[in-house]
């Protein structure tokens, strides 16, 4: 793959549960469109250049992140080889 082709983002099923959480408790304070706009701008940023946080451990292609992101803590591996970003979990922070 073309080093300028963006990669491509997957959400796991852990991922996705932690931000129907959050945005059921965003729903409470009236947030949820500013955690939407979050969200989609997270996802573009780790199309365009994903490793936005600190290394953690590297494995070959295969790079680990923690990062923090418009109030969501990350925990993301990239697979710079497969143009692939994986947010393995996340969560909101205060």
């Amino acid at each position: 793959m073309s080093a300028d082709q963006p990669y491509q983002v997957v959400w796991s099923q852990t991922a996705m549960d932690a931000v129907k959480e959050m945005g059921r408790l965003a729903a409470r304070t009236e947030d949820n469109q500013k955690l939407a706009d979050d969200i989609a701008r997270l996802n573009e940023r780790l199309r365009i250049y994903p490793p936005p946080g600190e290394l953690r451990k590297k494995r070959k292609s295969i790079e680990q992140y923690f990062a923090l992101f418009a109030r969501i803590s990350l925990n993301i591996a990239v697979d710079t080889k497969r143009r692939l970003v994986m947010v393995r979990n996340c969560c909101a922070t205060p």
